[in-house]
């Protein structure tokens, strides 16, 4: 019965281990069509193992080889497309013209233009081996997720001519070279003028490859890193400005020129910028009318980084005399008047940091005209040419004049022709008087408007030597008058073109 048993057991033992083995050798088979992967089942593939050169790439001397995947995607033509994509990506970096952050913008351009047109060309049917490349080798798997939907991983073989590579480097070089050769040597000169500290330089030769882009069908993206490249060195540029604490004198140049300073700061220490171009605006009394006027000076800072303005002539007696110093790149900026309307916003973003490189100047200024004993006198005609004996503008004049210190006196002799009374004045005058304001005022026109008559007054003032009879300087306004009779309208007139005279003068005679 214990032999009986014992046989049973060993028996029941053996048949358990055979179950085992053969259950074993079911899944081992069972696995060489099934692998799982991450909670997913392999449920078909184009080959029975997977090849051999996707994971160990072939070499040969002529050739080169780049194996492409896809990832995980919804269909075999999707893979397929991806995996292409992802070896003409290997092609395109053996080329050297690897799209990357750092990479210029052309060479982005044509690698994405290469890449393309060869991967629309591999897919096609038909056109799966090129003169240059050849699609070898297509491996496909497709999985099961345990949510029942499903997956392809996609796997190419492309064989590539290692001296059409060569070639296709040339071209494109060549390429690049012919079409953006402007741009990029624009570009070159902006790197090496920064690089030397050459900062105005720099902005001027990125402008101008902004200017040369605007001459490619493809060069937006030139057009605008070049005009955010010129500001960020406009940016840098600080301004200092010299000679405004001075003192200046009606007639005479400043004893110092006002200079403006242009520098940037590296490592502690201000660095000069050279060859900027600088505009000085001056403002100025008008010599006829009213108002001012502007004039415009131009220079380049020096190796000094310094630009200056020598003020030959102080024009007015202020406290407040005005030059204003900016960046003159008016004629430069022009060159970007065709830029298309995309990028007027870019345009206008350099334009706002040119304007904030500017300074003004504020500068006193006196006369020395007031320690000048000065005689004045007037010939006043009436409308018919009639020689007006009462004077009227002189003492208004001489009242303005006296109230600012001026050490002036009102002549007296009898009217006549300019140069007649000249002779009488210079003899009136005697040695105590250095020079004479002789002017002459003729009433040129009458008008009456609402029971109001209005007379309109011209005058030409000239300041002279008495000595010498040199003249010094001349002057000429037009002022009106109005009353309820004519002669009212030609008093009123001659009186308050006096006065205009009286405060132009003080504030102009040198």
């Amino acid at each position: 019965m214990r032999t009986y048993r014992h046989r049973f057991y060993r028996a029941l033992a053996a048949g358990i281990c055979l179950l085992f083995v053969i259950w074993a050798l079911s899944g081992c088979s069972s696995s060489s069509k099934k692998r799982r992967k991450r909670g997913t089942v392999l449920v078909d593939a184009s080959e029975k193992d997977v090849p051999g050169w996707v994971t160990d790439i072939p070499e040969e001397r002529k050739y080169y080889y780049y194996v492409g995947t896809s990832g995980d995607t919804a269909g075999f033509d999707e893979g397929k497309k991806a995996a292409v994509a992802d070896a003409m990506s290997q092609v395109v970096s053996t080329i050297g013209i690897t799209a990357t952050s750092s990479t210029s913008y052309e060479e982005e351009y044509y690698a994405e233009q290469y890449q393309v047109t060869l991967e629309s060309e591999l897919l096609t049917e038909g056109k799966a081996k090129l003169q240059d490349a050849e699609l070898k080798e297509i491996y496909y798997e497709q999985y099961e997720r345990e949510d029942g939907s499903g997956f392809y991983r996609v796997y190419v073989l492309l064989k590539y001519s290692k001296d059409d590579i060569t070639t296709e480097q040339e071209r494109l070089a060549e390429i690049i070279r012919m079409k953006y050769g402007e741009v990029g040597r624009f570009e070159q000169l902006a790197a090496e003028h920064t690089a030397d500290g050459m900062l105005m330089d720099g902005v001027f030769a990125h402008i101008n490859a902004s200017s040369a882009a605007l001459m490619l069908d493809d060069g937006d993206v030139f057009f605008e890193r070049n005009l955010i490249r010129a500001a960020s060195l406009l940016q840098k540029l600080r301004l200092e400005k010299r000679g405004e604490e001075q003192t200046g004198y009606v007639g005479k140049p400043l004893d110092r020129p006002l200079e403006l300073r242009v520098f940037y700061s590296e490592d502690g220490r201000e660095v000069p910028v050279p060859n900027v171009p600088v505009k000085f605006a001056y403002r100025v009394p008008k010599a006829r009318t009213a108002g001012y006027k502007i004039e415009v000076y131009r220079d380049v800072t020096n190796d000094s980084g310094i630009a200056s303005l020598k003020i030959d002539t102080v024009h007015e007696v202020s406290d407040k005399n005005r030059v204003d110093a900016s960046l003159d790149l008016e004629p430069l900026m022009g060159k970007l008047d065709e830029a298309p309307s995309k990028w007027t916003g870019s345009v206008d973003t350099l334009e706002e940091v040119i304007k904030t490189k500017r300074t003004v100047y504020l500068f006193k200024s006196d006369t020395k005209a007031r320690e000048i004993r000065t005689g004045i006198y007037f010939i006043q005609i009436d409308e018919n040419g009639e020689l007006m004996n009462k004077p009227v503008t002189a003492p208004a004049v001489y009242e303005i004049l006296y109230s600012k210190y001026f050490t002036v006196r009102e002549l007296d002799v009898s009217p006549g022709e300019e140069e007649e009374v000249r002779k009488r004045l210079s003899k009136a005058a005697g040695k105590s008087i250095e020079r004479i304001l002789l002017g002459t005022v003729r009433v040129i026109e009458f008008d009456s408007i609402s029971g109001f008559d209005t007379a309109k007054v011209s005058a030409e003032v000239t300041l002279y030597d008495r000595e010498s009879g040199d003249t010094i300087r001349t002057w000429s306004i037009q002022r009106s008058g109005t009353g309820n009779s004519k002669e009212a309208a030609r008093r009123n007139a001659l009186t308050e073109t006096g006065r205009s005279l009286g405060e132009i003068l003080s504030n102009t005679m040198p």
